[in-house]
């Protein structure tokens, strides 16, 4: 039996990747991490934390069961006596969970957003010449990461600026300053 096998090269190049021994399809926004597009909105942020917010945001899509919801087929058959329109509480919590990170995505930023992370879609810039080919990329790489950032900013990313030590003495209390800084105080010997 003479047997083909796929190299990791060919897989990568496909959109898939090995995970333990499973062979796994990658995500639109997981190919993106990928090729380092998710590099591109706030410095202080890393692309590992943009790709778990959407994560977090397809999770909640999926959980909510927007995917699932159809059109009612009236010619079926109903036994029990008719729709019910009763959801069960985690899938509520997840509509509201999901309602509610959309509202943190400015509306400049959620077409990409949703686009990228909901539906899985690419870009359509066919039709372009080379030079606003790159611009235009380059405009959706950046509008996706901010949407991104406003995103793990919602799902309770904190920045942490500089750590000051502050060395005083009973006599001499430590003075904080305004600005929001992490203060840590020893005492002096």
């Amino acid at each position: 039996m003479n047997e083909e096998y796929i190299s990791p090269e060919e897989l990568a190049k496909r959109g898939f990747t090995v995970r333990g021994a499973v062979v796994v399809r990658l995500s639109l926004i997981e190919r993106y991490y990928e090729k380092g597009w998710l590099n591109h909105g706030d410095s202080r942020l890393t692309p590992e934390i943009r790709l778990e917010a959407a994560d977090r945001l397809a999770a909640d899509f999926y959980f909510s069961r927007f995917p699932q919801n159809s059109a009612i087929d009236w010619q079926k058959e109903r036994v029990d006596g008719g729709l019910n329109k009763t959801e069960p509480a985690a899938v509520l919590d997840a509509r509201d969970r999901f309602f509610k990170a959309i509202k943190s995505i400015p509306a400049e930023f959620w077409p990409v957003v949703q686009d990228v992370v909901l539906y899985e879609t690419r870009p359509d810039i066919g039709g372009a010449t080379k030079a606003m080919y790159n611009e235009l990329l380059a405009v959706f790489k950046r509008d996706l990461c901010r949407g991104l950032d406003r995103l793990a900013f919602h799902y309770g990313v904190r920045i942490v600026r500089h750590k000051i030590l502050v060395t005083h003495t009973e006599a001499q209390p430590a003075i904080l300053n305004k600005r929001r800084y992490t203060i840590e105080v020893k005492e002096k010997r």
